[in-house]
């Protein structure tokens, strides 16, 4: 794919991307400490024990959602605990609603107290992909018309009223950088690319195919409906070290109300660089 200053030198570079804050999550000490001083790196991965999760080699892996940073920054299964009285409009997507009756599980609380939030501004973004999951969890909502956050809106809006069927060939055409072409052809490259069973698989809703699948196709994908993907909203897959422009802080064993979405997250946490 293209570097995204390529792709600047080359178009405008839109709005949504270069003004979008990207995060990245952690509760140990020691790996907070290393990326404040050299970076948020790709990490060392040995692929004769890879599964269908492995992520790809040589990529950072960044999230436009602060909630779902969240929940590496607290080590836990959901971002906070004590949150019975939280609001349902108020809860992170993805959350059953049995999380919020219950202390959330945090990971090595004991050893290790605080957790770690890092902040990239989409500008400094210099060779992105969409990260796997986000393409198979797209093609997931396409084939489902289940859509659900930012990039789900935008999915839902590309397809309009069509309705797609697994057994029956997408027909995809229009012109490059149209909503609706973007989401069709996502849909028909996933038809054709995708194994048989990864495709069932991932319609079905099958976690951990989303990753296997998007992996699949990803290297079909061309690059502006890549680009159309992040824009919306997909998780990013950065290749190379990225310097992150801030860090924050915040303190796991304390019952924090940290709303859906992180909302209340930066009201709470402490900003140490």
């Amino acid at each position: 794919m293209r570097t995204f200053a390529q792709f600047i030198d080359e178009a405008a570079p839109p709005s949504s991307l270069t003004g979008q804050k990207f995060y990245h999550g952690t509760y140990e000490q020691a790996a907070a400490e290393a990326i404040q001083h050299e970076g948020i790196k790709p990490p060392e991965i040995t692929y004769k024990k890879a599964s269908r999760l492995t992520p790809m080699r040589g990529k950072v892996y960044l999230t436009a959602s602060l909630g779902e940073a969240m929940a590496y920054v607290m080590g836990g299964s959901i971002a906070g605990h004590g949150w019975k009285d939280t609001p349902k409009e108020d809860r992170s997507e993805g959350i059953p609603d049995s999380a919020y009756s219950m202390p959330a599980r945090m990971f090595d609380i004991d050893k290790e107290p605080y957790g770690y939030m890092f902040v990239i501004a989409g500008s400094e973004l210099k060779d992105v992909d969409p990260d796997e999951d986000s393409v198979g969890l797209a093609v997931y909502q396409l084939f489902n018309r289940h859509f659900h956050g930012p990039m789900g809106s935008h999915l839902e809006k590309a397809l309009g009223q069509t309705v797609l069927s697994k057994d029956h060939a997408v027909a995809a055409y229009g012109p490059d950088g149209n909503d609706r072409t973007a989401a069709m052809m996502l849909a028909s490259i996933a038809q054709r690319r995708m194994t048989s069973r990864q495709f069932r698989d991932v319609v079905f809703g099958e976690y951990d195919q989303f990753a296997a699948g998007g992996k699949r196709i990803m290297k079909h994908l061309p690059d502006w409906i890549k680009q159309k993907l992040i824009e919306w909203g997909a998780n990013v897959a950065h290749g190379g070290v990225v310097m992150p422009s801030e860090c924050w802080q915040i303190d796991r064993r304390r019952d924090i109300p940290l709303l859906g979405h992180g909302k209340t997250f930066f009201d709470v946490a402490k900003r140490i660089k």
